[in-house]
C-alpha cells in the first residue's frame, strides 16, 4: 500500500545517486559518487502519490498551482538528495528519505520541483522556463553625465532560446513565451541542469528581462 502524501509533497522511489553509466558499446561502468556527489544526484523519478492539497508556504506562490499527476516523471533540484547529515564515516542520513512499512520512499516538496515529463513532453513547473544558452550580453549603466570608461558599471545578462515555458504563477503576468523565442535573463539567475539527456537553463519567470523579436 502506497503512503499518503502530506500537503505540498509527492512520494517517489529512487536511488540517491546515478551510479551507473552505459557506454554506446553496451559496457556498464560504475561511478564513484563520493566525489562531487551533487554532480551525480538523482534528479528525476516517477511520481507514486500526489498531495491532497498544495498551499502557499512562507510566501512561496509556486506551490499554489497543483500540476503534478501520478505517473509523471518529476524533475527536481539537487537539494532533494543533498539535504542530509553525514556523521563521521557512517552512511549519510538523507532528510527526504523515509522508511514506511519496510519500504524506502523519497518525499519531494512542491517548491523543489522544476517540471515533469508527461507522455514524452517536457513541462516546466508553473513560473519556470527551460531554455538553451546562447550567449552572455553586457550592458553599460550610464547616467546623464559623462562617466569615465574605468568607472562604468557593466551588468551582464544572458541570452537563451526557449525550449518550453510553464504556465505563469498566480498573480503573475503571462509572458507569452513559445518554443524558439529568444529571451534575455538576469545574470546569475539561471540554473544549469542535465535533464533527460540534455543540458538546460532553468529560469524563473520573474528573472526574464526581455523577449527579443
Amino acid at each position: 500500500m502506497l503512503p499518503v502524501s502530506p500537503i505540498n509533497f509527492v512520494f517517489v522511489k529512487m536511488q540517491a545517486y546515478d551510479e551507473v553509466v552505459k557506454t554506446q558499446s553496451g559496457i556498464t561502468l560504475y561511478k564513484d559518487t563520493t566525489f562531487n556527489p551533487e554532480w551525480n544526484a538523482t534528479l528525476s523519478a516517477e511520481v507514486l502519490t500526489v498531495p491532497q492539497a498544495v498551499r502557499c508556504v512562507d510566501g512561496d506562490t509556486h506551490g499554489l498551482i497543483p500540476f503534478v499527476k501520478k505517473g509523471d516523471k518529476v524533475l527536481f533540484r539537487y537539494i532533494v538528495v543533498q539535504q542530509m547529515e553525514q556523521r563521521d564515516n557512517d552512511t549519510p542520513i538523507h532528510f527526504n528519505q523515509h522508511l514506511i512499512e519496510g519500504e524506502l520512499y523519497w518525499k519531494i516538496n512542491y517548491s523543489m520541483i522544476l517540471g515533469v515529463v508527461r507522455d514524452g513532453v517536457l513541462i516546466p513547473a508553473p513560473g519556470y522556463v527551460f531554455a538553451k544558452q546562447v550567449e552572455e550580453v553586457s550592458e553599460e549603466r550610464k547616467g546623464l553625465i559623462y562617466v569615465p570608461e574605468n568607472a562604468r558599471v557593466k551588468e551582464k545578462k544572458g541570452k537563451a532560446v526557449v525550449v518550453s515555458a510553464g504556465v505563469p504563477k498566480k498573480n503573475m503576468p503571462d509572458l507569452g513565451l513559445n518554443e524558439g523565442d529568444v529571451v534575455v535573463y538576469r545574470n546569475g539567475m539561471a540554473e544549469k541542469y542535465d535533464l533527460e539527456g540534455s543540458r538546460y537553463l532553468v529560469i524563473r519567470q520573474e528573472y526574464i528581462a526581455a523577449k527579443l523579436s
